[in-house]
C-alpha cells in the first residue's frame, strides 16, 4: 500500500498539470474567437464604409505594418489592422504557452517563468502599444487614453466602443486616413495632369497668358 503512495502523487501532479494546460488553453482560445470575431466584423463594416475603391488591409499586411512601424506613435491606424494585429497576439501566446509545455514541461503553466511566451510578450508588446495608440488617433483621442486600460471598466468603455469605430477618409492632426482610396495615384496623376493643362494656357501667338475660360487671346485677339 505503501508503494502506491509516490504513483498516486505523481498522478495527481501530472493531472494536476494536465487541467491547469486546459485550462490556460480554453482561456486563449475564448480570447482568440473573440478577437476574430470581433475583426471580422470591423473588416465587414471597413469594407461597407469605404465603398467602391476602398483600401483594405488583410491579416499578413496588418502584421507587416505592426513591425514595420514598431515604435510609430504619430500616425494612424485602421480598425481592421488593429484587430488582425489582436488576432496575430493571441495566436501567437497560444503557441508559444504550448511549445513551452512541449520543451520545457507543464510544469511551466503552473509557474510565472514561461520562457517563449515571455520572449514574445516583450516582444509584441511595444507594437501592440503602439498600434493601440495609432488606432486611437484614427478616431481622433489622444494616445494617452490608452492609459484607461489599466482600469478594468476602461477596457470595456470606451476604450474598445473607440476600437470598434470606423475611420474617417479625412484628415485630421494625426495624418491622413489608414482606408485612403486605392485610386490615390489616379488622382494624383490627374490632379497632375490637370495642374500641366492650367500652365499650357497661353497665346501661341505672342505667348501671353490665358484664363482658363479665355476663348480669344486679350493681347493680340487670335482665337486659341
Amino acid at each position: 500500500m505503501n508503494d502506491d503512495i509516490p504513483f498516486v502523487r505523481n498522478a495527481t501532479r501530472d493531472q494536476s498539470h494536465i487541467d491547469s494546460v486546459i485550462l490556460t488553453v480554453k482561456g486563449r482560445c475564448r480570447d482568440s474567437v473573440f478577437t476574430l470575431y470581433l475583426s471580422a466584423a470591423c473588416r465587414r463594416g471597413e469594407t461597407q464604409q469605404s465603398g467602391k475603391g476602398g483600401h483594405q488591409i488583410g491579416f499578413t499586411q496588418s502584421i507587416s505594418s505592426g513591425f514595420r512601424r514598431y515604435f510609430d506613435f504619430n500616425t494612424r491606424s485602421s480598425r481592421s489592422e488593429f484587430w488582425w494585429w489582436q488576432v496575430f497576439a493571441v495566436l501567437v501566446g497560444l503557441a508559444t504557452i504550448i511549445l513551452d509545455g512541449l520543451f520545457f514541461g507543464w510544469e511551466t503553466m503552473e509557474s510565472s517563468w514561461s520562457p517563449l511566451n515571455t520572449l514574445a510578450t516583450l516582444t509584441l508588446f511595444i507594437p501592440g502599444l503602439a498600434v493601440s495608440v495609432r488606432r486611437l488617433h484614427d478616431v481622433e483621442r489622444s494616445g494617452w487614453w490608452i492609459l484607461i486600460c489599466f482600469t478594468i471598466i476602461g477596457i470595456i468603455f470606451p476604450y474598445l466602443y473607440w476600437a470598434v469605430q470606423p475611420s474617417g477618409y479625412g484628415t485630421n492632426k494625426y495624418g491622413p486616413a489608414p482606408t485612403a482610396p486605392f485610386n490615390s495615384a489616379t488622382s494624383q496623376s490627374e490632379e497632375c495632369a490637370s495642374s500641366t493643362q492650367d500652365r499650357a494656357r497661353s497665346c501661341g501667338e505672342c505667348g501671353s497668358e490665358l484664363n482658363s475660360g479665355d476663348n480669344f487671346c486679350p493681347e493680340c485677339g487670335r482665337a486659341v
